[in-house]
């Protein structure tokens, strides 16, 4: 989450899948980085595709999304996107509108 937001849409958040070896023993280390709730995740790129926001609106939009959905939702969320998206050719940023255009040109 704050990779993507910090790198504007260069690095991207992914699902996390793991399929472990049902025939191996497994060891699992697991390391969280959770900032205080006032945290300003933003990024000095711009324009940016994300607008300005802090970690505890992040974990309470999460919240909201897996109570809704199933499944955490990311920061593609209109509420903290700007309305940007970044081109996957020139890494630059172009409207959602635009973005959305092409994503369905593309695919016909």
């Amino acid at each position: 989450m704050g990779m993507q937001a910090w790198s504007n849409g260069l690095y991207k958040s992914v699902e996390h899948r793991v399929m472990p070896n049902p025939h191996l023993e497994r060891f699992s280390v697991a390391y969280f980085m959770c900032p205080s709730n006032e945290t300003v995740i933003e990024s000095s790129a711009q324009p940016a595709i994300y607008r300005k926001f802090n970690f505890g609106e992040y974990r309470q939009q999460v919240q909201q999304d897996v109570r809704r959905t199933g499944h955490k939702v990311g920061l593609t969320r209109n509420d903290l996107s700007v309305g940007l998206a970044l081109d996957s050719v020139t890494n630059e940023c172009i409207s959602w509108t635009k973005y959305a255009k092409e994503r369905i040109i593309s695919s016909i």
